[in-house]
């Protein structure tokens, strides 16, 4: 694994396993559940889905499931990654006190705006973590 990537690691908890270290059984999953390409994925209904979920949120460093969102994301599933970014301006932008908002309630929140918006919902969450990750720096 030393000569993949950058030494990563899948989390910020302390010992939590390499980036690298997780692509293999990712793969292996997507291979033994019959998704080997994202048009594959794509066709899956939703008890596939579920399931295909099931084992990538057992693969080390992937408890929370916001890389699985992303995964989708990147294959072409419209979604929203509702990542720290992401939760971040919807806590904002609601005016609520803290921590109110759930990942979930977030997500949904961005879906909305992208409808009302008319802009793929993909873009919008990108949109907005490109966004957020300039103000924190």
């Amino acid at each position: 694994m030393r000569g993949i990537g950058n030494r990563n690691r899948t989390s910020s908890q302390s010992g939590a396993p390499l980036k690298a270290a997780a692509i293999r059984p990712a793969a292996e999953l997507l291979v033994e559940q019959g998704a080997p390409t994202t048009l594959t994925l794509r066709a899956f209904g939703t008890e596939q889905l579920a399931s295909l979920k099931a084992g990538w949120r057992a693969l080390p460093g992937q408890r929370s499931g916001i890389s699985w969102r992303y995964f989708l994301m990147l294959a072409g599933v419209p979604g929203v990654k509702a990542d720290r970014m992401i939760c971040r301006l919807v806590q904002e932008a609601s005016g609520r006190p803290k921590p109110v908002l759930t990942p979930s309630s977030a997500g949904q929140a961005v879906k909305v705006a992208a409808c009302r918006m008319s802009v793929p919902v993909i873009t919008l969450d990108h949109a907005i973590w490109r966004w957020q990750s300039g103000r924190s720096r």
